[in-house]
């Protein structure tokens, strides 16, 4: 602490609790002077480390996504169409998420209700009805939705009204479209709604509307016919609007590789660097040196044909090389340390997409069972939130909600009918661990057979069914095999007979006991 100063003394000596309260506060503020930067947050200073690092000041969600949403959709899709990790990351991230389709289960207030609205479901939107293109089924539709996500930020379903004349189960289809379609250069307002980014909102904050382009803005040809594309309002009621909302309040979705984007090109340009310096140092095989004149830059220009000496290398061949020449042959230059390298950039780039470094490469070299199975459980958690935050409570509930819409409004009983959507079945890593610990959960009440048959990626009643039907056919013709659990147990006796069970000794040996299953 400073020494008073006379003030402070004389100021001590008119009123002594003064004097004491201001010695106490220049003491303070000595201790804040001293230690005050520990107190900040490091990522918060500025100084030499932090110099260069611009920023952009506290703004908004949607500000940001606006101002570079075109480029990084732009740089993107060409990343998609020329790297082929880009191509792989999208591609795992569908095959995880969607795989062969989520399928919808419909299920009614009455078996007969049901079984009306899931005859429709099958030929409406298990088939290609649903699509206004005509190419996709419900399950393709979940598809190509998640790719565009992935490679585009966002993606729009918009439902196409058809008549009855049209012969459709119901009449009404889906057409996806690109987030392009969204015109966010629309902002003002329509009547008391406002408009932010090409969305119309009510008041209140709820979604009114969408402004969409009648065609996609680049579309250079229709643009040249037609003129400059003017977007249009079509009502929220009419619009899927999906995409991964990484901030509150966020209107708009960005595209997934956004984080590497710049990574993944510049890695491009160093591979192809390396490629060419290879090829370059490959064109040259030999170098003829003089010794009269020293170097091939001092020596006169001549002939190959004037000293006798080829121009080409062939197998075989015995070369006499005249009184002064002598050859030394080209090293092309090694390539150092680019294996390393190259497995640490793409553990960035699958980082950045949420995918793993052995399934964005397919190189399971630097994976063991154990590290290769955490590093899946960590991803299945990612899907598994993509899944049922994103694709599942907008796409698929979306278009069903139409579905019932849609059946009522023409004459089936849809009342109090909901839906239900199994993914497809996910590929186990150890199928006798987990097949055995599956049966356990069942068996001790942990989880119903119907769920399990759900993450297989069936419909439970079908499976049940089914089952039952095979069951039947084998009773009728006095059939019995060891899957068949009402007469045989697992080891393929029959029910109720004791069965061996391995168990270990006190010295670690097995030894045969009889039980039963």
């Amino acid at each position: 602490m400073n020494n008073p100063t006379w003030l402070d003394r004389a100021i001590a000596w008119l009123n002594p609790q003064a004097g004491m309260e201001r010695a106490r506060a220049r003491y303070i503020t000595d201790v804040l002077n001293k230690h005050g930067p520990r107190n900040r947050y490091e990522g918060a200073s500025r100084g030499r480390r932090t110099e260069g690092w611009t920023t952009s000041s506290t703004a908004g969600a949607n500000v940001e996504v606006a101002q570079g949403l075109g480029l990084l959709r732009e740089r993107s899709r060409d990343l998609v169409r020329n790297n082929p990790y880009a191509a792989r990351a999208v591609s795992v991230i569908a095959n995880h998420v969607v795989g062969t389709g989520i399928i919808p289960q419909i299920k009614g207030t009455s078996k007969t209700q049901t079984e009306n609205l899931q005859a429709i479901v099958k030929d409406h939107l298990l088939t290609t009805a649903i699509d206004a293109d005509g190419r996709n089924s419900f399950l393709g539709i979940q598809k190509i939705s998640q790719r565009t996500i992935t490679e585009g930020g966002s993606v729009l379903l918009r439902r196409r009204r058809r008549r009855p004349a049209d012969g459709l189960p119901l009449p009404f289809q889906i057409q996806v479209l690109e987030g392009d379609y969204l015109d966010v250069s629309k902002s003002g307002s329509n009547g008391n709604n406002p408009i932010r980014y090409g969305i119309e909102y009510t008041p209140f904050g709820k979604r009114a509307a969408y402004w969409i382009f009648p065609e996609h803005p680049g579309e250079y040809q229709y643009n040249a016919m037609y003129g400059n594309s003017v977007s249009q309002r079509v009502p929220a009621s009419e619009i899927i609007h999906c995409y991964r909302m990484d901030r509150p309040g966020q209107m708009n979705g960005v595209p997934w590789a956004a984080p590497v984007v710049i990574r993944m090109r510049e890695f491009d340009e160093y591979e192809d660097a390396q490629l060419v310096r290879q090829k370059i140092a490959a064109c040259f095989t030999a170098f003829v040196y003089d010794s009269e004149f020293g170097s091939p830059l001092d020596s006169p220009t001549q002939d190959a044909d004037s000293d006798g000496l080829r121009e080409k290398l062939e197998p075989g061949v015995i070369e006499l090389l005249p009184n002064g020449k002598r050859v030394e042959f080209a090293s092309p230059p090694s390539v150092e340390n680019y294996g390393e390298y190259a497995r640490n950039i793409l553990h960035a780039i699958g980082a950045g997409f949420g995918v793993p470094y052995d399934l964005l490469t397919g190189d399971q070299s630097q994976v063991n069972f154990a590290s290769g199975r955490m590093g899946r459980l960590s991803f299945y958690q990612d899907v598994d939130e993509w899944r049922w935050q994103m694709l599942i409570p907008h796409v698929c509930h979306g278009i069903c909600n139409w579905f019932l819409e849609s059946a009522q409004m023409n004459g089936v009983n849809a009342t109090n009918a909901r839906f239900t959507h199994s993914p497809p079945r996910r590929q186990m890593i150890n199928p006798e661990k987990e097949v055995a610990a599956t049966r356990d959960e069942v068996r001790s009440g942990q989880i119903t057979p119907s769920e399990v048959i759900r993450q297989r990626g069936h419909d439970p009643d079908e499976f049940f069914e089914e089952y039952k039907n095979d069951m039947q056919r084998f009773d009728d013709l006095g059939i019995i095999l060891d899957c068949d659990p009402r007469n045989t147990n697992r080891a393929g006796g029959a029910q109720g007979e004791a069965i061996s069970q391995p168990e270990v000794t006190d010295n670690g040996e097995s030894k045969e006991t009889e039980g039963e299953d």
